[in-house]
């Protein structure tokens, strides 16, 4: 039964909530200064938010580097000599600091070198010479001594004794100081101040520097300002820090050493991080804000003063600003529902309305039994998520840092990957060898492909376990050059040991069977589910541990609760478009006559979740794999797909292409035309299937840009309006709830599905037989088309009914099926 959808209706719909969705993306980013200037509002910048506003004097002789600077910074006016700085937004308080820091000179970074001019120097009784270790690339151990005090002077001193004894620093080189802190569970916490010996040559200077940002580091909740190198100072960085692996990379600012990391490896990625130094938040907090501002503006010529400074307080600019969000939420809102009712108009859907399995009247009590046992997929998640692996020292995984192992000391921490890799890849040798394409659509081939996923399964959790262990065993070993344990190093107090207790093949055989154990209990509690609970029991559990993910926190913290601001707001209105888009259109069919019930209607979305989800790592595959050797070529390949979220136009552009290309591979008319004339029904038109492209771009497509959108704005926005995670929600709460209704009479499975298009032949056949049906997992299916083969649809029909529907389905499907290989007799 279907009926026509309503295009007028459902454009309204949107777009209200678009116009919503950019309402409250405004009250996050910034209004546009053009649109607030166009609505009688100052024009931007210092004048619209207040801030600091500099009149800089270079230096004599400094004009070829002023040029250079004017023509990297197209904000910075000239006027009679004199650069004209801003700095909006700045606090009147900051002045100071941005102003000092603006004098003392910009960013650059020297190479730190290696040499014994420690010992040279000479220690003193208020100046020791200590010694900095770490382990090389090849396990090798090196070791720099240098000077370290309590006090700035002290050091300055004992440089000024040994020159007055003949030491010189050697051209080329300079020495620096670093202001260090102390941590609290060293012999002597007070902070101290170290030297350095440094090539006089900068490698990286301000004019390299794009955009800096002021943000914090994830695992100390340190202040941080993050840098974006221009694509000269991302390709400069890149070849320094290859050169200089195994070395230090010293970050000065004012003549002052900030930071004098390790270069463990080559960095490509246009990006870095300077930490703030120090023990006092606050100070931390003005000295990131007046770092980021001075970034901002890049290197400025040396040598110069300040001729005049002033600070400017912020306009009232709150009427401007919510006129200028209502004019774009209003306008992008009504373009989008023209653009929906346009579609609509176009693709003509129709409104699939579900017809039970069994009439309301006779219907069975409500399948509480299945609930219980879906609800095990959170129980088993969360139970097994607190089981540490064995041989793993739990206490010590507490101090390091988050992003280092995630759940990776779990015994489920594969969770199911392995399982649903062995699926596709099997699928995938299926299809590809002819001598076993018919194994995929007939009941007894898949027997054997079953058992070739359980034996590949068991073997991709034992290899992956054996990577994981040893990946343990390296944090055992404390990669990070620190003699003592991660708690002593991370603040937890003394007396911690190793991350993993006895490191070896007992432990590593240990933890692969582990976790290969988990993930085959992960694996038979989807079979449970998928038997005796509600929806596919693999996506029933993909998608609680999604809901895990991110209700998690709050539960565990129930006071982040109250921090709930507007980048949730966001991502909760990209989440509802989404979900709602993709409701309707699982559940929308296209057609040549929908009123014809012999045309076999298409189903959407054609393309699956493919584009947005398995697109770019298909073609970065691709691309690595024939890049193999080319060195540059690949490595700005590598930067290209990882940059591919922060390019809008590129990832949107990869995306629209790629909806037809793989709605063609997953719902060509073609696929569906033999079966379709066995039913005896007239098989979808080229036609019909761009119309049903179309729908399903646009629904992928708004999705795609919701989620960059919000990505961008907000990073809990971002988290929330993840299409896939949405729409595959979506998909197993509509198959949970067609579940529990058909469920309340007893039901048995006529035949088994791996090509969704071929659903709609299967419910027209049992139609016309006046059998009821009922399409276990079909939704779901449909967002993994090819790529979800441990998502089968099954079809359901009432007990009493079942060897009639098979009857008629094996019939009606046989055409789908590649003979069944045979033994041939030849007769001499």
């Amino acid at each position: 039964m279907s009926e026509p959808v309503r295009a007028r209706r459902v454009a309204i719909v949107a777009g209200v909530l678009v116009a919503l969705y950019v309402i409250v993306t405004f009250l996050i980013r910034t209004v546009p200064d053009s649109l607030v200037s166009l609505l009688g509002g100052p024009s931007g910048g210092v004048d619209r938010i207040g801030g600091l506003r500099v009149d800089y004097r270079p230096a004599r002789g400094t004009e070829a580097a002023l040029e250079r600077y004017l023509a990297s910074r197209a904000n910075v006016r000239r006027e009679r000599g004199l650069l004209v700085l801003e700095f909006p937004g700045l606090a009147e308080d900051m002045v100071s600091d941005v102003t000092e820091l603006l004098l003392a000179g910009g960013l650059v970074m020297k190479e730190s070198l290696e040499t014994d001019y420690a010992h040279e120097i000479g220690a003193s009784d208020d100046v020791r010479i200590e010694i900095d270790q770490w382990r090389s690339e090849d396990n090798d151990v090196r070791t720099n001594a240098y000077l370290e005090a309590y006090n700035l002077q002290a050091l300055e001193r004992v440089v000024a004794a040994a020159k007055a004894r003949g030491w010189s620093v050697p051209a080329g080189q300079e020495l620096a100081f670093e202001a260090v802190e102390g941590y609290p569970g060293n012999e002597d916490p007070r902070p101290s101040w170290r030297s350095h010996l440094l090539a006089s040559e900068i490698v990286i200077d301000g004019s390299m520097i794009a955009n800096a940002t002021r943000a914090y580091d994830p695992n100390t909740n340190r202040p941080i300002v993050l840098l974006e190198f221009t694509r000269e100072g991302g390709d400069r960085f890149c070849e320094i820090t290859a050169r200089l692996v195994d070395k230090k990379l010293a970050t000065m600012l004012g003549g002052r050493v900030r930071s004098a990391p390790l270069i463990v490896g080559r960095i490509c990625g246009g990006r870095a991080s300077i930490t703030m130094g120090g023990s006092d938040p606050r100070a931390q907090e003005r000295e990131a804000t007046a770092l980021a501002a001075v970034l901002l503006q890049g290197g400025l010529p040396p040598g110069g003063t300040i001729e005049k400074q002033r600070w400017t307080p912020p306009a009232n600019v709150a009427q401007h600003e919510w006129a200028a969000r209502l004019l774009l939420g209003g306008l992008v809102g009504l373009g989008f529902a023209l653009v929906v009712w346009l579609v609509l108009r176009l693709a003509a859907p129709t409104w699939r309305v579900a017809s039970p399995p069994v009439p309301p009247a006779a219907a069975g009590r409500f399948p509480w039994r299945r609930i219980a046992v879906t609800l095990l997929a959170p129980v088993a998640l969360i139970a097994g998520a607190k089981l540490t692996l064995p041989g793993v020292n739990s206490y010590e995984l507490e101090f390091l840092p988050t992003s280092a192992l995630g759940t990776g000391a779990s015994v489920i921490a594969l969770g199911l990957t392995p399982v649903m890799i062995a699926f596709f890849l099997v699928e995938l040798v299926a299809l590809a060898v002819p001598r076993l394409r018919w194994r995929r659509h007939d009941p007894l081939g898949r027997v054997r492909l079953g058992q070739a996923v359980a034996v590949l399964a068991v073997v991709l959790a034992l290899v992956q376990g054996f990577f994981i262990a040893t990946y343990l065993e390296g944090f055992g070993r404390n990669p990070f050059g620190y003699s003592g344990s991660f708690s002593d190093m991370f603040g937890g107090g003394g007396g911690g040991a190793a991350i993993v207790d006895h490191p070896g093949w007992r432990f590593r055989l240990l933890v692969m069977g582990s976790l290969a154990t988990g993930t085959l209990l992960l694996a038979v509690i989807a079979g449970m589910i998928r038997e005796h609970g509600l929806g596919n029991g693999y996506a029933v559990i993909v998608v609680a541990s999604i809901a895990i993910e991110i209700l998690g926190p709050y539960v565990d913290e129930p006071r982040l609760a109250g921090t709930l601001g507007r980048g949730h707001v966001l991502g909760l209105i990209a989440l509802a478009i989404t979900v709602l888009g993709t409701a309707c259109v699982l559940r929308w069919r296209i057609a040549a006559d929908a009123a014809d019930h012999r045309h076999l209607a298409l189903r959407m979305p054609v393309s699956g979740i493919t584009p947005l989800h398995d697109t770019a790592a298909i073609l970065y595959l691709v691309v690595m794999i024939s890049a193999i050797g080319l060195g540059g070529t690949l490595d700005d390949t590598m930067r290209w797909f990882g940059d591919l979220r922060a390019r809008p136009s590129q990832f949107l552009g990869l995306l629209v292409l790629s909806i037809p290309l793989w709605g063609w591979i997953l719902a060509r008319p073609s696929l569906v035309r033999r079966i379709a004339m066995q039913a005896g029904l007239v098989s979808p038109t080229t036609a019909e299937w761009w119309r049903a492209v179309i729908v399903t771009g646009v629904l992928l497509a708004t999705a795609g840009v919701l989620w960059i959108v919000a990505t961008r704005t907000d990073g809990h926005a971002g988290l929330l309006a993840e299409p896939v995670a949405a729409m595959l929600g979506v998909a197993v709460a509509l198959d949970v709830i067609a579940d529990a209704r058909a469920h309340r009479q007893r039901l048995a499975p006529a035949a088994v599905l791996h090509q969704i298009q071929y659903a709609g032949v299967a419910e027209r056949v049992l139609a016309d037989a006046g059998i009821p049906c009922h399409l276990h997992a079909s939704h779901t299916r449909a967002l993994f088309a090819f790529f979800g083969p441990f998502i089968p649809v099954v079809v359901m029909v009432p007990e009493a009914l079942a060897a009639d529907a098979r009857e008629k389905l094996d019939d009606a499907l046989r055409a789908a099926r590649v003979p069944v290989p045979s033994a041939v007799v030849v007769e001499s």
